[in-house]
């Protein structure tokens, strides 16, 4: 957690906003404001729509805050791709989105 004179921010990685109890719970009912997760999930086909943000929106949805996501982009060298894709969202509504 950082804490600067107006605002907290957190961190987490992609594999926690996965889990049952990701941290950005805790972070926000601690007063942190930005959550942001620099992700490497691998691309899924509609998966952006379906599965990371709909997690995105239920974290700020039911903590408050913004949630700042973005994704690697390209690949591994093998059959592994990653999207790019980057978004935000404050208060479970997405105000910026880019695939």
């Amino acid at each position: 957690m950082i804490r600067c004179l107006d605002t907290e921010m957190a961190h987490e990685i992609c594999q926690e906003m996965w889990v049952t109890d990701p941290p950005h719970i805790e972070y926000f009912n601690d007063g942190v404001e930005i959550m942001a997760n620099s992700s490497g999930s691998h691309h899924k086909l509609r998966g952006l729509y379906q599965d990371k943000l709909r997690l995105i929106r239920d974290a700020t949805s039911k903590g408050g805050g913004v949630y700042m996501f973005c994704n690697l982009k390209g690949g591994d060298g093998s059959r592994i791709y990653f999207d790019g894709s980057a978004s935000i969202c404050m208060n479970g509504v997405v105000y910026d989105q880019c695939p």
